[in-house]
């Protein structure tokens, strides 16, 4: 391993013992050329790196190096977390914590387990389909306002997409009407 901490999706909380082998550093090959082919094909661009250098690995994601652990054995490895070897917070900060400051994923550990047994029932099939059984109508009505704007003959998604999430979310998750208030 390098002297200098890599970030990762799963950083490392503590030292993991030495590797019997050298870890192969594919990190080149990752730029932003890859991004694409990772995102059109995940499962292809997993199983090539995968044959080419192996379950661990090197990388460099969005400018960050990053160990990559592939196949069912690391995935066991990285999500049992038994010794609470990997960082949920040292992985995901670097992306996320401007957006989601110490949300579920930036906690670590007993705190993240605790937090993410108050949220697990929200996100339950019965909640779920409560929540969409609740929200259909409202998207409906959201929907038929959208309005082009005036120089283009095209709703603009981006925000709009924005609002509608929020205005539903306001209705949903904070019992508020959509409207003045939830704005």
């Amino acid at each position: 391993m390098p002297a200098a901490p890599a970030r990762a999706m799963t950083a490392v909380a503590q030292p993991i013992p030495t590797a019997p082998r050298p870890i192969p550093d594919g990190a080149r090959l990752l730029g932003l050329p890859e991004i694409p082919k990772m995102l059109r094909d995940p499962i292809g661009w997993g199983r090539e790196r995968y044959d080419r250098y192996g379950p661990v690995s090197w990388g460099s994601f969005l400018g960050q190096r990053v160990l990559i652990m592939l196949g069912p054995d690391a995935n066991e490895f990285v999500l049992m977390n038994r010794g609470n070897i990997f960082s949920s917070k040292m992985g995901w900060n670097y992306y996320i914590e401007p957006y989601f400051r110490r949300g579920i994923m930036l906690r670590d550990f007993d705190e993240h387990r605790a937090h993410r047994r108050i949220m697990q029932g929200a996100f339950q099939r019965e909640a779920l389909a409560r929540y969409l059984e609740q929200m259909n109508p409202d998207i409906d009505r959201l929907i038929e306002r959208w309005q082009p704007r005036r120089d283009r003959r095209i709703v603009p998604v981006f925000p709009t997409v924005k609002q509608l999430t929020l205005d539903l979310a306001s209705g949903i998750f904070l019992g508020e009407e959509l409207g003045p208030v939830a704005d």
